[in-house]
C-alpha cells in the first residue's frame, strides 16, 4: 500500500482507471446476466437495469474523466485523484500496521472490552 501510495501520479491515475475499468465491468456483467435469467421481471425492472448498464458502459469508455471514486469532490482534477489516493492509502497502510498491536490489546482485555 505505502508502495503505491507513493508511486508517481501517472502511476496512481493508471491504477485508479485500471480499478474502475474493472469495478464497471464487472457490474455490467453481473446485471446483463441477471437480465438473461429473469425472464418475469416486471419490464420497469429490466428498463432500469438497462438503464444501468448504459451509464455503467459511458462510465466504462470515459476514459478522459478524472478517476474519481465516488467519495471525493465532483470537481477533482486527475492530479488530486493521485493525491486523495495517496492519502487514503497512507491511512490504510497505518491501520494494518497498527493493526497486530490492537489485537493483541484486544485479546490481553478479554472481557473487560465487553463489559
Amino acid at each position: 500500500m505505502r508502495d503505491l501510495a507513493h508511486a508517481s501520479v501517472n502511476d496512481r491515475v493508471e491504477n485508479l482507471r485500471e480499478y474502475r475499468r474493472f469495478v464497471h465491468a464487472d457490474l455490467i456483467d453481473r446485471l446483463q446476466r441477471q437480465l438473461e435469467t429473469v425472464n418475469l421481471a416486471p419490464l420497469y425492472w429490466q428498463a432500469d437495469v438497462r438503464a444501468i448498464v448504459k451509464a455503467n458502459a459511458r462510465e466504462l469508455l470515459a476514459s478522459e474523466a478524472a478517476p474519481r471514486l465516488a467519495e471525493w469532490p465532483q470537481d477533482i482534477d486527475a492530479a488530486g485523484c493521485a493525491r486523495a489516493l495517496g492519502a487514503e492509502l497512507e491511512t490504510m497502510a497505518d491501520a494494518c500496521e497498527h493493526w497486530p498491536a490492537l489485537w493483541r490489546y484486544a485479546q490481553e482485555q478479554g472481557e473487560k472490552l465487553l463489559a
